[in-house]
């Protein structure tokens, strides 16, 4: 799930603005931006709109005609990084919300951290044109080394309130034009719009690109010529280990070494007691398998050659409209207890996939039986459930989802082939390190290694902090390593540590409360006595033996001469069960 797309309220300042509480996915790099056209009129004004809005991003373009001065208000859903064009007569802006005075008279281009403040526009009779293109801070980290949005974002964290006056050059003016007519021909990739948006910012505040023609980005080519970038990018952090790195700013080395330790001790106290946990998970496990397996295998048999009989009736008996209905939900139910209980090989699968049919027949309820068993087919189900060997298996999963919905990597530099500086380093470092460890065989081929493909998945993912966290699992033992480093890296280490700290409460909060665990709750419940375990997982053994019984009086015979009537009672009996 992708974050909520910024939104943009503007109108004349007697009249409400759009209804800012409507929240839409904003799309993702590779789907085109949204585009919407709007505009006003009033006694004495009229204007036009166009507004395009993507990743983190949002542009607004308006043209007003003012016959009479007019006040204007605008909103933006969340405090974000403005930079803020204008063309024409001269007017005033203010903050009404924020200063005494509000007013003052309006600079042509400016660069501003908008905080929760409304924003109002008084503007003097004639033609006026404004752009305002909106950033969230997190998606400006690669610029902090340009001083301006260095001292902006840190307004951002502080709630600070400065307005940057930003100076004006005609080739920027072409470049705005230029843009703003590729918007009305045809909404560009989300992408491409981002590395745009990241031009036009960098020309206003003065950085020179060279070869400055718009056919040079027509098809999202990357800028490389853009003077202080370079080549290769840095890593971005996201907006919470920003705020992490920005809270640690001024600390001396001798606190941020007890910080760390202070962090070190409270991971390794969580990752003892998840550990501790997942080896109890185990031996609960192995106790489950010993007296269900076999019941389990033969019930999960059973359930499949019901479903078969069912889809069979279906051709075989005239039925209404209800009773087609009860028949396929049997079958459904009948797939997901099955499921549930084993995971089916590929010959289930098929013949489970066949009786599907046409999914825009089903009705809700049909529906929801079906997203039952396509869950049942998941590795969460306790049946068939993997229990991680150790925290390093577990923190790969979990850097993996994470790093599947990320924002990081911005369009300016390329995509997800370029990799940052930081994060090619230390993989290259750590590699080193590990290789002169490893095992090689007689054709020179390295031997499979879990910490080496940890190292290639954090990489090829550009995830810096997999890197560090793996570093200090294996370096931070010797506590030399950790006080020889510069407060830089420190301040990464403990950003680290507090991302491995908020893992592992999701990790032990899964054991607690996801389903995959549920023979380990099942065991904390009875207070942790292994005998009364056993005799609960003993019930439920003599619970499914029933139900085989059950099962064997109604399909005793030959199933092809069932009555439509006891067809229907099979039917019945499927759905009155529980898993």
């Amino acid at each position: 799930m992708g974050k909520p797309a910024l939104k943009f309220g503007h109108s004349s300042k007697e009249r409400m603005l759009s209804d800012m509480d409507v929240i839409r996915q904003e799309p993702w790099s590779k789907d085109n931006v949204f585009l919407s056209k709007g505009g006003g009129i009033g006694p004495g004004w009229e204007y036009n709109s166009l507004s395009a809005t993507g990743s983190d991003r949002l542009l607004s373009f308006r043209k007003y005609e003012i016959r009479e001065p007019s006040e204007f208000k605008s909103e933006i859903s969340e405090p974000v990084i403005c930079l803020s064009i204008r063309c024409g007569y001269k007017g005033k802006i203010g903050f009404p919300e924020a200063l005494s005075d509000p007013y003052f008279e309006e600079r042509e281009n400016f660069l501003f951290w908008t905080c929760e403040r409304k924003v109002e526009r008084y503007l003097s009779k004639g033609e006026h044109v404004q752009v305002d293109l909106f950033i969230r801070p997190e998606a400006l980290y690669h610029l902090e080394h340009i001083e301006v949005i260095k001292a902006i974002i840190e307004q951002s964290t502080l709630g600070e309130y400065y307005l940057f006056e930003l100076g004006r050059d005609g080739r920027v003016d072409n470049f705005l034009l230029e843009f703003l007519n590729e918007l009305e021909e045809k909404p560009p990739a989300t992408a491409r719009f981002s590395y745009l948006c990241d031009c036009l910012l960098l020309l206003y505040l003065g950085e020179t690109i060279d070869d400055l023609s718009f056919s040079a980005v027509k098809d999202g080519e990357v800028l490389k010529s853009i003077k202080n970038v370079g080549k290769q990018r840095h890593f971005l952090p996201t907006y919470a280990q920003h705020e992490i790195i920005m809270d640690l700013q001024g600390k001396s080395n001798e606190k941020l070494v007890q910080k760390f330790w202070s962090c070190y001790a409270l991971v390794d106290k969580k990752k003892d007691a998840w550990e501790r946990e997942i080896a109890l998970a185990k031996e609960v496990r192995k106790c489950t398998d010993a007296i269900l397996g076999d019941t389990k295998k033969e019930l999960a048999k059973l359930y499949l050659r019901i479903t078969k009989i069912l889809q069979e009736a279906l051709d075989k008996f005239e039925m209404d409209k209800k009773e087609r209905h009860i028949i396929r939900r049997s079958i459904l139910h009948a797939f997901k207890l099955s499921f549930y209980l084993q995971r089916p090989d590929n010959e289930d699968l098929t013949f489970y996939y066949s009786c599907m049919g046409d999914p825009f027949s089903f009705d809700d309820e049909e529906f929801n039986l079906v997203s039952d068993v396509e869950f049942a087919l998941y590795d969460s189900v306790p049946a068939y459930f993997v229990i991680p060997d150790n925290i390093s298996e577990y923190r790969a999963c979990y850097n993996q989802r994470a790093v599947g919905g990320n924002f990081k990597k911005s369009p300016i530099f390329g995509d997800k082939e370029s990799i940052s500086i930081e994060v090619t380093q230390l993989y290259s470092d750590l590699m080193e390190h590990f290789l002169a460890s490893l095992d090689f065989g007689e054709d020179m081929c390295i031997a499979t290694n879990e910490i080496i493909r940890e190292l290639d998945t954090a990489y090829e993912s550009d995830d810096l902090i997999s890197l560090l966290q793996i570093e200090i699992e294996y370096f931070a033992a010797d506590r030399r390593y950790i006080e020889f480093q510069k407060d830089d890296r420190l301040k990464w280490f403990i950003v680290a540590l507090c991302a491995e700290d908020d893992m592992l409460d999701a990790a032990l909060d899964e054991l607690k409360m996801n389903s995959k665990y549920e023979d380990l709750q099942k065991y904390h419940a009875l207070r942790k006595n292994m005998s009364r375990f056993k005799n609960t997982i003993e019930k439920q053994r003599s619970s499914l033996n029933n139900r085989l019984t059950l099962f064997a009086i109604k399909l005793r015979g030959v199933p092809e001469i069932l009555s439509f009537e006891q067809i229907n009672d099979l039917a019945m009996t499927i759905l009155s069960l529980k898993r």
